[in-house]
């Protein structure tokens, strides 16, 4: 069907001034029937001079399908570690000087006075200088003798001249005095000599002659000009020339002239005062950043446009002070996991990002391939930016177990060059760390294994029965096997029919394998088989679907016949067979895909040796639809473990004892527990004929680090709960025992009560606190009169939204809330800010530090107190132990026994004296080493990492202060100062001091712990040094009591302890273990 059309006519009075008519305002359409509409339409806006009779109307009777697209989100959860190397220096901006100048010429002028002849010259005379067309004044002199002397005198000459305000002392140099006699008349001359500064001056008038001898006469003629500089001149800049400057200009109009040049953006110049003959001076300075670093000279140009009246000018220019360039090199170091620094590599100032890949691969520890770069720059100082990408590798590199870093260091700056020349690595982006959880299974007593089976529970699903039991003679667990497949050539014996007996040098082959194909390799090679063994591997590993092949290759002498055996080393499971084509010079014809091929004589084929087999675990959770990829890497315990393998939780092992590392591959986020079972329907959790089996969660999974905040929020300072009572989850009236104990406390001030936040709205009575119940996330709750009230380092942002360029940030309140000042780090979101200056609640701030980004931010939002601070200066040795932190207090906040953390070394703070901190170096395993000036320092909730008892959570910690070592059976034991209160202990608590585990029966003071019961949980009664660390452990035990109201029944749902606080800690939705049960 066509579409309806109808008819434009369009009249106008005159046709050349006709223009397109707008589009209706607003149009209607009904269908009337199949082949026929309505329409309907407003009158356009613009009716292009004529009125609008008719529009043409199209309609599409087949408007065909529309198109859905389907976006797919997932997370990347390989190597994706960001670190960027950063040169700078100090912002030095270019300063130039250009100046007129001349060559010294003194006006010299001659005053001559004459009496008739027959005559004596007597009597007196005056002269005047104008100096009103310059700008000047009109002066006079005092009456001048008729032979008044040339000098020294009040009435010389050189006095009486050097009195005019518009001449001055010192302004004349010389003045001689001649007798003159010319046609009869006799008197005398003066020849006048002016300094040089006064350039060209207006010539002296006589203004009175009459007080002479009649008839005598004065007359004033110039001998000699005084130099001035006038006319123009230019200047030129990377080529560009300006207009005409003129000799006195101003210093606006010279940073005019300069700034119209499109090789300057912005200038800023200083003129200073007027030099001899006109003569000035122009500072000129280059202040964008467009014309960062040393730059070029101006260059004058001024001939036969700057003039002089006695002698020619010139324009000079000269570099006052060069702006900062960089140059030179610097050494980069790399930190593996263990910390260890093996060696250093040279990078230059201006490195391509080719070369500093080739730089970063020389050091050891960082695989060729590994690492990516893009560089940045340059800035104005000549600094650059390289962004290093932490990359995929078949060893897995650059995948973290929890607390790994792999930080490139500045190792030296020596041989950096410029001024305060610097360079910096920051982490970009943390890598992100993928989920690892910890399989350990013993196999039950006896030989009797095939009953030794268990099934593994995930998201809901059930794997398959899985056999426990390993190799008992070599330990071994898991049964995976890796693919081997043979590539063989082959020829035949031709030699009885004028032919060959060897494989044809011209015969070429390639592989395929899926969708993807290698490159073509020479088969023959002289007989040199591991030529094309070297090619078939590196084309492998160039696919896709092949991180990393073994390919060993064998020979037949004589015909180059050869096989090459592939190991799928880093490929799970039966593998599709490869596919092989062959051709002469990989070029014409081709056989194959297939598994064998020929090119004449020759024929190549492929088989598969050894099926790939994946790991029994690894395909048992793979099959389940809540788990995607795993890697599952099995260890044993063999008939010798004793479990000194530094994995402190896991109990000692025995014979037959499986553990299995199960790595979530693609599965993002923090996991649910892998639950061990004992059925195939899981009625009975960690249970079967497989003795002591459990799950252990060694790593959890996190989809991206953000930046660690730790902890926060933090308390300034603390009071306790005087309700009389307890304080209900619905009160809003929080009575204390004191407010004063809370130093600024005030209206949108946040406090913590357990674990609920709260925010005061008023404060009544003294100690009576209004609050808002159940803020930043927490949930109101019941609290015990006595319950201690922590007033918080928070706010939220106040007046209006932040704009990502803000500077400026206003917060509800600071004193008594936020706590900042002066050098602080606050964070809001994922952003961290540095304050540089503090208005009340308005804070002055530099945005996205710590490798974070600058972003909107909402009013209302939270902002936190980091405690964080930098260097003030670098700690240039390995033993020293006292420095100076840019803000301790309302920054990193440390005090005695506290523990910080500087790169990747542990430090205890032994004492602080406002920002200076004195320390012990190398806590904790770390090794102490330099630190750069304005490295981070972080303040640590706990110095250790290590996981202590059954899992991995950070424990309250103190050190010994025993004088001496703490004896075997010893049952006091003392603390440092303030040990009791850090520890937490109290009696029934357990602690572990080394790998000894102790209960603690009381506590005496601040620091002595008694009635200690040692080798608790089959550990050894030991000597323990002092100075060693005290760990409280979060475990207890079964209350004495009848076993049915105690836990010991299969069915009982309620367990007492005999000490939840300040032991287990056990919180609602918190897990616990007794035995193998969780």
């Amino acid at each position: 069907m066509q579409p309806l059309r109808g008819l434009l006519v369009l009249f106008a009075a005159a046709r050349a001034e006709l223009r397109v008519p707008s589009a209706p305002t607003d149009a209607l359409l009904e269908i009337v029937g199949g082949d026929s509409v309505e329409v309907a339409w407003a009158p356009p806006l613009s009716d292009g001079g004529a009125a609008v009779q008719s529009y043409q109307v199209e309609w599409d009777t087949n408007p065909g399908v529309a198109e859905v697209q389907t976006v797919t989100t997932s997370t990347y959860l390989g190597a994706n570690e960001l670190q960027t190397i950063r040169t700078f220096g100090k912002d030095v901006d270019e300063i130039q000087l250009v100046r007129t100048l001349a060559r010294p010429h003194r006006e010299e002028q001659w005053v001559t006075a004459t009496a008739p002849a027959g005559s004596t010259l007597a009597g007196t005379f005056a002269l005047a200088l104008d100096t009103r067309p310059t700008g000047g004044t009109l002066q006079y002199t005092g009456a001048i003798p008729a032979s008044a002397a040339a000098c020294c005198g009040r009435t010389s000459v050189l006095a009486m001249v050097e009195a005019l305000q518009n001449v001055g002392l010192g302004m004349v140099t010389k003045v001689k005095r001649e007798d003159v006699s010319v046609d009869g008349r006799a008197g005398f001359q003066w020849q006048i000599q002016f300094n040089e500064t006064l350039a060209d001056l207006p010539q002296l008038q006589v203004l009175d002659a009459s007080g002479l001898t009649l008839g005598s006469t004065v007359t004033v003629a110039t001998e000699t000009e005084g130099n001035a500089i006038s006319g123009t001149f230019r200047l030129t800049f990377g080529g560009d020339t300006t207009a005409l400057i003129a000799a006195d200009a101003t210093a606006g109009e010279v940073e005019d002239a300069l700034e119209l040049l499109d090789t300057v953006t912005d200038v800023t110049v200083v003129r200073g005062d007027a030099q001899p003959f006109g003569g000035f001076s122009w500072w000129v300075t280059f202040v964008h950043d467009d014309q960062g670093g040393d730059q070029p000279l101006l260059t004058p140009v001024y001939e036969g446009t700057l003039l002089g009246l006695s002698g020619d000018p010139w324009v000079e220019t000269s570099e006052v002070r060069a702006g900062n360039t960089l140059s030179g090199s610097f050494n980069v170091s790399f930190a593996g996991v263990d910390g260890v620094h093996p060696g250093t590599t040279v990078i230059q100032h201006d490195a391509t990002a080719e070369d500093v890949v080739e730089a970063l691969t020389r050091l050891p520890g960082v695989p060729t391939g590994t690492v990516a770069v893009s560089r940045s720059g340059p800035d104005p100082e000549n600094g650059y930016v390289w962004t290093v990408s932490f990359l995929d590798d078949a060893e897995r590199t650059w995948e973290k177990d929890l607390g790994d870093d792999f930080d490139f260091e500045i190792a030296s700056t020596a041989n950096l060059i410029g001024v305060d020349a610097r360079a910096k690595i920051e982490v970009f982006r943390e890598g992100t760390m993928k989920e690892i959880q910890l399989l350990n299974v013993t196999r039950g007593g006896g030989n009797d294994t095939k009953n030794d089976y268990f099934y593994l529970e995930f998201g809901g699903q059930i794997t398959g029965k899985i056999f426990a039991a390993s190799d008992p003679k070599t330990g071994k667990c898991g049964d995976a096997v890796p693919e081997v497949q043979r590539i063989s050539s082959r020829t035949v014996d031709t030699t009885a029919s004028g032919g060959d007996a060897a494989v044809s040098p011209r015969t070429t082959f390639r592989l395929g394998y899926g969708r993807e194909t290698t490159g073509y390799i020479y088969a023959a090679n002289g007989g040199d088989c591991s030529v094309a063994g070297a090619k078939i591997k590196s084309e492998l590993e160039a696919l896709d679907a092949f991180y990393e092949v073994a390919v060993a290759s064998s020979a037949t002498l004589g015909s180059h016949e050869c096989d090459w055996d592939v190991t799928f080393s880093t490929t799970a499971g039966n593998l599709d067979q490869l596919s092989i084509s062959v051709s002469r010079d990989a070029a014409g014809p081709e056989d194959g895909p297939s598994s064998s091929a020929q090119a004449g004589d020759d024929t190549m084929t492929v088989a598969t040796t050894t099926e790939g087999r994946t790991d029994i675990v690894q395909s048992e959770l793979e099959a389940l639809s809540t788990i995607g990829r795993v890697t599952v890497s099995v260890e044993s315990a063999g008939v010798k473990d004793d479990g000194s393998e530094g994995i402190e939780w896991l109990e000692k092992r025995r014979t037959g004892t499986c553990l299995y590392r199960v790595t979530f591959d693609t599965n993002a986020g923090d996991l649910p527990m892998i639950a061990i079972c004992g059925d195939p329907n899981c009625a009975v959790n960690h249970r079967s004929n497989v003795d002591g089996q459990g799950v252990q969660n060694f790593q959890r999974g996190v989809p991206d680090l953000e930046y660690v905040t730790e902890p926060y929020p933090q308390s300034q300072s603390f009071a306790t709960i005087n309700e009389g009572g307890v304080f209900t989850d619905s009160d809003t009236t929080l009575t204390v025992d004191a407010v004063a104990d809370l130093p600024g406390l005030a209206d949108n001030s946040y406090i913590r009560v357990g674990s609920e936040i709260m925010l005061v709205t008023a404060i009544a009575n003294t100690n009576d606190l209004t609050v808002t119940r159940g803020q930043s996330g927490t949930t109101a709750a019941a609290h015990a009169n006595g319950a201690v009230v922590d007033l918080l380092t928070q706010s939220t942002v106040a007046t209006s939204d932040i704009t990502a360029g803000a500077a400026t940030v206003n917060v509800a309140l600071n004193t008594g809330g936020l706590g900042a000042a002066p050098k602080s780090y606050i964070r809001i979101g994922k952003e961290v800010m540095l304050v540089s200056s503090i208005s009340t609640n308005a804070l002055t701030v530099t945005r996205a530090q710590d490798g974070t980004t600058a972003a909107t931010h909402a009013i209302g939002a939270t902002v936190h107190l980091l405690r964080e601070s930098t260097l003030a200066a670098a700690i240039t040795t390995t033993t020293a132990t006292s420095f100076d932190v840019d803000l301790n207090t309302a920054g990193l906040g440390a005090v005695v026994n506290d523990f910080i953390l500087v790169g990747s070394e542990v430090m205890l703070v032994t004492k602080v004296a406002t920002n200076t901190l004195t320390v012990t170096r190398g806590q904790d395993g770390t090794t102490a080493t330099t630190h750069a000036d304005e490295a981070k320092v972080y303040l640590l909730q706990s110095s250790t990492q290590q996981v202590k008892a059954t899992y991995a959570l950070p424990q309250p910690e103190s050190t010994l202060d025993n004088s001496g070592v703490l004896a075997a059976s010893a049952n006091t034991l003392t603390l440092a100062a303030g040990g009791v209160a850090a520890l937490g202990a109290v009696a029934n608590s357990f602690i572990k001091i080394d790998n000894e585990i102790i209960k603690v029966g009381g506590v005496s003071g601040t620091t002595d712990l008694t009635g200690l019961i040692r080798a608790q949980d089959s550990t050894a009664d030991v000597e323990h040094a002092n100075g060693v660390k005290a760990y409280r452990l979060p475990q207890t035990t079964i209350a004495t009591g009848n076993a049915g109201t105690n836990g010991g029944a299969t069915g009982d749902t309620d367990v007492d302890v005999t000490l939840n606080t300040a032991a287990l800690d056990a919180a609602v939705n918190s897990y616990i273990r007794i035995g193998s049960e969780v």
